[in-house]
């Protein structure tokens, strides 16, 4: 098992002859808000939130093998192009270890703004309890997405390039291992766990809509839902995008 200094030097090394890593989207998500990105051919990294955050930093030994493995906190900030895209950067030079002890909210406290609102993804329109997407063709190379890491990055995009101030943004993200790295067809399952899904800094009426959705769906019943997930055929790519609800 690595140390914590050990697990750095993933970061450490990206960083050793650049001052910033050019963030790519992560194809195979199948559920969050929140896009996650490549860091590189064998991490991810997704926006920080102290109480994983913590988490990751404070996990038993004994508990370790059985996660993603932590290599650190990257700042990482956005740039416009001229075809109105988006490039997410990792910049040099540190991100939240050092402010883990003064939480704000549960979440890390941005550095120009927040952007709860800017960053929240769009979960689709429609009375349709989930999504069932089919994709031809059962090899699948590294440029591949499913149906919601689209959506995700297609809804990130647009509100980003909407925002007058981004060059002044940066976030953090923290940096984990990409378990489907070594993978040409992932199956990837994305599971709601327990039957209380808010915060205790909630509000009265996202308590109650997070209630709602728990009697709606089995979260109530057996404290688990799915989420989405995506499963690879022989022949095709199958993908559910699960709404609360759902029997």
């Amino acid at each position: 098992m690595m140390s914590n200094s050990e697990s750095d030097t993933a970061v450490e090394k990206a960083f050793k002859d650049n001052d910033s890593v050019v963030l790519q989207p992560f194809g195979h998500q199948v559920g969050g808000h929140a896009l996650l990105m490549k860091f590189d051919s064998a991490t991810i990294c997704k926006p920080v939130i102290i109480r994983e955050l913590l988490f990751y930093k404070s996990l038993n030994e004994d508990l370790k093998k059985f996660t993603p493995k932590y290599h650190g906190v990257v700042k990482v900030r956005y740039e416009k192009t001229a075809n109105s895209g988006i490039v997410v950067l990792a910049q040099k030079g540190g991100g939240a270890d050092d402010r883990v002890s003064n939480p704000t909210n549960g979440k890390v406290a941005l550095d120009a703004v927040n952007l709860k609102a800017l960053l929240k993804c769009s979960t689709g329109q429609g009375d349709d309890s989930y999504h069932h997407h089919h994709h031809n063709g059962g090899v699948v190379n590294g440029d591949y997405s499913n149906p919601w890491s689209k959506r995700c990055l297609q809804t990130q995009t647009q509100q980003l390039n909407g925002c007058s101030y981004l060059d002044s943004i940066t976030q953090d993200y923290m940096v984990l291992d990409n378990l489907t790295s070594n993978m040409l067809c992932p199956c990837v399952l994305d599971l709601k766990m327990g039957t209380r899904q808010y915060g205790d800094d909630a509000s009265d009426e996202k308590k109650a809509t997070f209630d709602e959705r728990c009697a709606l769906s089995t979260s109530q019943s057996l404290g688990v839902r799915i989420s989405g997930m995506q499963v690879y055929l022989p022949v095709m790519i199958v993908s559910w995008l699960v709404r609360p609800g759902a029997s």
